[in-house]
């Protein structure tokens, strides 16, 4: 949740701006949509066409994304390139629908090499 009190303190309030979360179904959604003065969120659906909507969600794949350029004025894939095969297709894929001075928020889980060895 304190990726959204940073993003407010670095560009203002959000009401004035179009929003995209690239997964549904978090807290910083809820607070997302609340804020913003416009917001899309999408998930990944294996096997579903990109684009289609599944239960009120779009489906997306951030390194095939199917939104417009330069549509978004901040986007926060929040716990999604941990699960991308190619992530400088996926942050190439951003900056595209990102308008030219559109900010990119976003965060990965760290895991240490010891949990990872047990």
């Amino acid at each position: 949740m304190s990726l959204v009190s940073v993003l407010e303190k670095e560009v203002g309030a959000l009401g004035d701006l179009h929003v995209c979360e690239l997964s549904s179904r978090r807290p910083l959604v809820s607070r997302l949509r609340r804020r913003a003065g416009r917001f899309t969120c999408s998930e990944y659906f294996d096997g579903v066409p990109l684009g289609e909507v599944v239960n009120g969600v779009q489906c997306q794949d951030v390194q095939r994304l199917t939104y417009a350029s330069a549509s978004f004025d901040v986007c926060t894939p929040a716990e999604v390139f941990e699960h991308v095969p190619d992530d400088s297709r996926g942050f190439a894929k951003l900056h595209r629908v990102l308008r030219p001075i559109g900010r990119l928020v976003f965060s990965v889980p760290i895991v240490s090499a010891v949990k990872l060895n047990q």
